[in-house]
């Protein structure tokens, strides 16, 4: 059953544009036919949908699927109100309110390991396109620094195709957090850095943690000198440097495959 959203909501859901919002009520926007589908086929957490009639009278295949299963329940609102929500400047006439999960660090259960720890970054869609190349190969927890940008941002959110709602991300990890948490699992701490070696083949288990800088500043000192190892990639023509999302990715088809 669809209700009627009032202009109360409407503000607040425009708000969670900024991340003052987002953090304040733990909810962000997943806009667009492909993301509200793959965050409920992945089951994250979503407090509702927000639709057009038109579109709430003609829900697509993958998005109807996934209602029955588990119902949401749908608020209805204008095409103009659409419009005036969302970020999208073609909106699909959809979109979800995702509850951002409460998973700190210090008090979760399952070990995040492997994982990839990403130092300040700062380009929304590096991180988006980041969250995809991890969940390709298999890495499904990312660690963000603080001054990193905010996950659920709605360029990180789309930049991501729906990755980010298939791995484990937490925010806000310093490097004591980083340090013990490799401590405590006894894992292998490896860092990315002009400064190191190629590596030489696919890591041995499942039990390591590599961290990756920012394109302007790269990986701190102390990461680098508590690193078991430091592994660069192979340069065969010129270049300064390598965009951090494709450093990303080569780098794990080099560890992981």
């Amino acid at each position: 059953m669809s209700d009627a959203i009032g202009r109360r909501e409407i503000s607040f859901l425009r708000a969670l544009e900024q991340k003052k919002y987002r953090d304040e009520s733990g909810q962000f926007l997943i806009e667009g036919i492909k993301l509200v589908a793959s965050a409920l086929s992945a089951g994250f957490p979503v407090r509702n949908l927000i639709a057009t009639k038109q579109m709430s009278e003609n829900l697509p295949p993958e998005i109807e699927i996934c209602l029955k299963k588990k119902p949401v329940p749908i608020s209805v609102v204008s095409e103009k109100d659409m419009e005036r929500i969302g970020t999208l400047k073609s909106p699909e006439g959809i979109l979800a309110v995702g509850l951002i999960p409460d998973n700190p660090l210090d008090k979760i259960s399952v070990v995040p390991i492997p994982a990839i720890y990403l130092w300040e970054i700062n380009d929304p869609g590096n991180l988006g396109t980041i969250f995809r190349t991890a969940l390709w190969f298999g890495v499904r927890n990312v660690l963000l620094s603080p001054g990193s940008v905010d996950p659920y941002n709605p360029k990180v959110v789309r930049g991501s195709m729906g990755a980010l709602f298939g791995l484990n991300v937490f925010t806000e990890v310093d490097l004591p957090k980083l340090f013990a948490l490799v401590q405590k699992n006894s894992a292998r701490m490896l860092a990315a850095d002009m400064s190191g070696v190629p590596p030489q083949g696919k890591m041995d288990g499942d039990n390591w943690l590599m961290a990756f800088g920012s394109e302007s500043h790269g990986l701190p000192d102390e990461i680098l000198l508590k690193s078991d190892s430091v592994f660069a990639i192979r340069r065969k023509g010129g270049g300064e440097s390598l965009n951090l999302a494709i450093s990303v990715g080569i780098m794990l088809n080099e560890i992981t495959l």
